[in-house]
């Protein structure tokens, strides 16, 4: 049975002891951060437990914090398979894809908010320029053909009702940015936080573009998932979301952004980038806040492993490649031709690929 909504999924978590909750108060500015690092870095990669924090400053909403891939047992508890199968479902899922179903309402519009009644709270890592959304579901579409593409990428906290976006220029996300910039019309935009993990492991995965993710998570997970129209926007966003954001990026306009904290464990400098106008917030009556820990593990290590069912293919591909082109190409001079003496056209034809 796949899971019915992230509640769910953190009951078998912690049913499976893989979820530790911190019960006593905490700054968000900085101890969340700082308690996370310190576990994390603690317990081996196999051995290491999803965080959640009950009181997170003045907030109600508690927060978790690697829930997804901060070991492989977790990433296999998203799957709900075994840690050897999860290349399997990812195969099974590409390859069958189910389509996503719409409802007519879901326990993300048990309240609702609209203009200035958007309030958003996050907490942020110490050198970020303000408090981030790092864990959300962007869904955006592409003006000409309808398709959508859920992505994620991060969200700097500019004001109440204002997001900075930073999408790289080679995401889908981007091209819908770039299409909407040239016809000079507005981009709607729709942000859900706190989804089936399935949804998550498929918004973070790259797809040859046009492809549904939320298809993609509904193979993962072995049923259709549900979405519901949005309040203000032609969008649709799954329905059992925790909390959902809706707005708009303005044709042609940019602000600063960053710099942030990256996986890696350095900065990254920020630039330009477009700006998200809230409009409306639905989310449940008590909802679940999910944020990601850039700056060290587990998503340093979740990296690689999250890919590993969708890359064990490519690998194997890439690998077979270079032998052929070790083998009957060789080493390439500086015009581009073959030092082999297999033939310097196979060699030219490579170089100028």
């Amino acid at each position: 049975m796949p899971y019915s909504d992230l509640q769910d999924y953190l009951a078998r978590l912690e049913n499976s002891g893989k979820l530790h909750w911190v019960e006593q108060q905490v700054d968000p500015a900085w101890e969340v951060s700082a308690i996370t690092r310190h576990v994390f870095d603690r317990y081996g990669w196999n051995e290491r437990p999803a965080l959640g924090f009950r009181h997170v400053g003045d907030s109600s909403f508690p927060l978790v914090i690697g829930v997804v891939g901060g070991s492989p047992q977790i990433y296999a508890l998203a799957l709900s398979t075994t840690v050897n199968d999860i290349p399997t479902v990812w195969e099974r899922a590409q390859r069958h894809p189910i389509e996503p179903i719409s409802v007519s309402s879901g326990v993300c519009k048990e309240v609702m908010s609209r203009g200035a009644e958007v309030d958003i709270v996050v907490w942020t890592p110490s050198q970020d320029p303000g408090p981030y959304i790092t864990a959300p579901l962007v869904v955006t579409k592409d003006p000409e053909t309808g398709r959508r593409n859920v992505g994620t990428y991060r969200l700097q906290m500019k004001g109440p009702q204002r997001l900075g976006l930073y999408v790289g220029g080679a995401q889908h996300a981007a091209r819908h940015i770039r299409q909407y910039d040239a016809r000079k019309e507005d981009m709607s935009v729709a942000i859900a936080i706190g989804v089936d993990p399935t949804i998550v492991l498929a918004s973070i995965t790259k797809f040859s573009y046009g492809t549904d993710e939320f298809a993609v998570a509904g193979g993962l997970r072995g049923e259709a998932v549900p979405l519901v129209r949005c309040e203000t926007v032609d969008l649709e966003v799954p329905a059992n979301a925790e909390i959902v954001l809706e707005g708009f990026i303005r044709a042609g306009y940019r602000e600063q952004e960053g710099p942030f904290g990256e996986f890696s464990g350095y900065m990254s400098p920020g630039g330009q980038t477009p700006v998200i106008e809230i409009t409306c917030m639905t989310r449940r009556r008590k909802p679940q806040r999910v944020e990601l820990h850039p700056q060290s593990e587990p998503l340093r290590r979740s990296v690689p492993s999250l890919k590993t069912g969708l890359g064990i293919a490519r690998v194997r591909r890439s690998l077979h490649r270079e032998r052929w082109r070790q083998r009957h190409v060789g080493d390439l001079d500086e015009k581009g031709i073959s030092r082999t003496s297999e033939g310097s056209r196979v060699g030219r034809v490579v170089a100028d690929e």
